[in-house]
């Protein structure tokens, strides 16, 4: 491939919002997926509920879709979507797919592959409990965990933001906005950001 890189990888702290009409949706989209999974077959529901019709596919490798994605070793999903000109890889939020078409970064795909025990259900309730200006934590037996969901009132702030600094600041100077939402799921406290730290296990739950 000829661009620099190959995947565009979401961090731990997400920023969502309420996105335009889904008008920017391509109006197709392939699943590639392990037959064993379900979780995967709701997600294909969610994208129809958008108007997307979405083709299954669970006879393939998918090592070797997701080589052919881009996907770095080791940090694949349970599923990769081919949609539009771009891949999308696991559970990716869909306002994150939303503004994906919508801004059409020179990107081959987007994927939430830096925290590979996260669950669906926890990413979905979050994004149910998120708002235009609120700061909505997970937190896993008094532990807050990831993702942190950004209102996008809260946005310039997070542009403000520069090198390795990350967001407590954030939250620190917007505490009024902060809520921490207690979950039944380890993988919050797992973020992986480099791939030698892939083998890291949740801790028990």
């Amino acid at each position: 491939m000829s661009r620099l890189t190959t995947s565009l990888f979401l961090s731990g702290a997400l920023v969502l919002g309420a996105t335009s009409a889904h008008a920017a949706l391509p109006g197709e989209a392939t699943l590639y997926k392990n037959p064993q999974c379900g979780c995967c077959d709701a997600y294909a529901r969610h994208l129809e509920e958008l108007g997307v019709e979405v083709t299954i596919i669970d006879d393939v490798e998918l090592g070797d879709i997701k080589q052919q994605a881009g996907v770095p070793y080791g940090l694949g999903s349970c599923h990769t979507i081919e949609m539009g000109a771009y891949w999308i890889e696991g559970h990716v939020p869909m306002e994150a797919v939303q503004a994906l078409f919508e801004q059409q970064p020179d990107v081959d795909g987007i994927g939430l592959a830096d925290m590979p025990y996260l669950q669906r259900d926890t990413l979905f309730a979050l994004q149910q409990l998120a708002t235009h200006d609120t700061i909505v934590r997970p937190c896993f037996k008094g532990q807050p965990g990831h993702p942190v969901i950004f209102g996008r009132s809260l946005w310039p702030a997070l542009q403000t933001l520069s090198g390795d600094a990350g967001a407590k600041d954030i939250i620190r100077r917007h505490t009024a906005h902060y809520r921490e939402y207690a979950v039944q799921d380890n993988g919050t406290l797992i973020d992986i950001d480099v791939p030698e730290e892939h083998g890291i296990t949740a801790p028990a739950s």
